[in-house]
């Protein structure tokens, strides 16, 4: 799940590198493509998948977690 989640973020990333040299190379019109539209999508999906594998993690974790004293 880590692994979608860091494709996710990377593929945005190349996106939006490639919009940045689309943008100098062609003067654009002001209306947002739909591919600015996808690659933030990307984006963002990836930093949710990225936060429920973390969150799945804990809860996983906290399940093993043996505490029998708690020095103050």
């Amino acid at each position: 799940m880590q692994k979608i989640g860091f494709g996710l973020i990377i593929l945005g990333a190349i996106g939006i590198l490639g919009l940045i040299i689309w943008g100098i190379a062609e003067e654009s019109s002001g209306e947002v493509p739909l591919f600015v539209w996808l690659v933030i999508g990307s984006i963002v999906l990836g930093v949710i998948v990225l936060l429920v594998a973390a969150i799945r993690d804990r809860i996983k974790q906290a399940k093993t977690e043996n505490f029998k004293e708690v020095d103050k």
